[in-house]
């Protein structure tokens, strides 16, 4: 992994951060000194991306937001209103990769 602000490959792990979803790993840079995380597009998100990424891909299935916020429930024991998966939605359907 390189340094998302010096392009450095002195990396190390400095510490896992946990939430009540999900942990993520914070890095730093032995060079420029700075930390970062490694997930860009999911920066300061709450959910794990892969309850985001099941939640968008029934989005474009056709569900409802009512009945994906029941499936989150249901099957990830995730609990969710219908406006964070409208969030979402918005959010990441502009993101051209």
């Amino acid at each position: 992994m390189d340094c998302l602000y010096c392009d450095s490959q002195e990396v190390i792990i400095h510490m896992i951060r946990k939430n009540n979803y999900t942990s993520k790993k914070v890095y730093s840079c032995k060079q420029c000194g700075k930390f970062f995380s490694d997930n860009q597009y999911f920066k300061r998100m709450r959910y794990p991306k892969e309850t985001i990424l099941f939640a968008l891909n029934l989005y474009c299935s056709g569900f409802s937001l009512s009945k994906i916020k029941s499936k989150l429930e249901s099957e990830k024991n995730i609990f969710v209103n219908r406006s964070t998966v409208y969030r979402w939605v918005e959010k990441y359907s502009r993101i051209k990769i």
